[in-house]
């Protein structure tokens, strides 16, 4: 899930990425295109200078993601299925992972892994605090051209998105949670594109 717990004057109850026992909230799964009718939601669109492949390798490297996502903590595969040939591409549809953000744990079920078209999502289902009844996010990677042709890739258009409907008890926090998912996110892209870079830089030098 992105970002978020950090609610003013909240002390909540300090977790683990892999203790999420003792109280838990089971959201409803939905689908890849539930950001856009989603009683709340949020879009970020971020041009970046590494390429599409950099970018999308980068977000489905799932520990990677506390080098460059503000707060987290932790981040991994939690139930890997067999994964689905397609293509020739790999799709790794219905596995799932959890992810520590702040002070909130969250399972995620990723529900769009198009390599091809470089389209991500996932569909959260569980989360050690209560929130939400439905929450999606997902990433489109566009490839970024410098001319009008289309030939002279320069780097990538990602557009994110993110669909929730929150419980009727927790919506005097939806306009800090929207709030603060739109800032991780765009701070989360540009930090991505400098740990790319960073990271080519290092391996080209060696």
């Amino acid at each position: 899930v992105v970002l978020l717990f950090q609610l003013p004057r909240h002390n909540f109850p300090a977790t683990t990425a892999r203790s999420m026992t003792d109280s838990t909230t089971k959201l409803n799964k939905s689908t890849l295109y539930y950001p856009d009718r989603a009683p709340a939601q949020v879009t970020v669109e971020a041009d970046l200078q590494s390429s599409p492949q950099e970018v999308w390798e980068a977000l489905v490297d799932y520990p990677s993601w506390k080098n460059w996502f503000p707060n987290v903590k932790a981040c991994f595969e939690t139930t890997p299925l067999p994964k689905i040939p397609s293509n020739n591409k790999m799709y790794p549809l219905g596995s799932t992972r959890r992810i520590e953000i702040s002070d909130l744990v969250a399972d995620e079920e990723i529900i769009a892994f198009d390599e091809e078209q470089k389209v991500w999502a996932f569909t959260v289902f569980e989360t050690n605090k209560p929130l939400a009844k439905y929450w999606v996010e997902r990433v489109v990677l566009e490839p970024l051209y410098g001319d009008s042709e289309g030939t002279i890739l320069v780097g990538t258009r990602a557009r994110y998105a993110v669909g929730i409907e929150f419980l009727w008890y927790t919506r005097f926090v939806q306009p800090i949670v929207l709030r603060t998912i739109r800032n991780d996110w765009k701070q989360a892209f540009s930090q991505l594109d400098q740990y790319l870079l960073d990271r080519n830089q290092q391996q080209s030098s060696k």
